[in-house]
């Protein structure tokens, strides 16, 4: 897409655009950094009402699932954030994020889930450090957006395979070796 098409759409003459971005790079990282905060405020109030207050909650295997399913389907449910993470689209959208704002949109997108994870392991949901758990989480967005690509399915219960996968890992990362939940 050129900036002349994006100009033409919004029906904004190309001078204009040029006065608030100085590249397509700079209004594409603008778009997913604006998405981004939307998701961020999604995700803190999905995790108010999911997940469990402490590792006492009778359940944070269940807790942690329903998050991540509600995540999952949240960006698949946003065309923009469904691009920035799927496979053919997400070199570009690192290109413009690295380019724009003097590669500070990268930081801000790459931060999105910190908050709720530091929230999970304060309370003893999950264990180990924020950014590795990020890093899994991300991987996890990333096969159930591309899916088809990568497994040869595109059903919803192989994305509810992949998070209860997950969900069940990042659970047990934070209970003692030999003890499972009750239920």
């Amino acid at each position: 897409t050129t900036v002349r098409e994006i100009c033409s759409a919004a029906r904004v003459a190309p001078g204009s655009f040029y006065l608030f971005f100085p590249s397509k790079d700079e209004i594409y990282a603008e778009v997913l950094v604006e998405a981004v905060a939307g998701q961020r405020e999604r995700n803190a109030a999905i995790a108010a009402r999911e997940l469990p207050a402490s590792a006492e909650a009778r359940d944070p295997e269940r807790a942690i699932r329903g998050f991540l399913a509600r995540m999952v389907a949240d960006i698949e449910g946003d065309p923009i954030l469904a691009q920035f993470h799927r496979k053919d689209s997400r070199e570009e959208a690192k290109r413009a994020l690295a380019a724009a704002k003097g590669g500070a949109a990268f930081a801000e997108i790459s931060s999105g889930l910190d908050a709720v994870i530091s929230g999970w392991i304060e309370s003893g949901l999950v264990a180990g450090e924020t950014a590795r758990i990020r890093k899994i989480v991300q991987a996890l967005i990333y096969l159930a957006l591309n899916r088809s690509e990568i497994a040869g399915g595109s059903g919803p219960e192989l994305v509810e395979s992949y998070v209860g996968f997950v969900a069940a890992g990042l659970a047990r990362s934070a209970r003692p070796a030999g003890k499972e939940l009750s239920t």
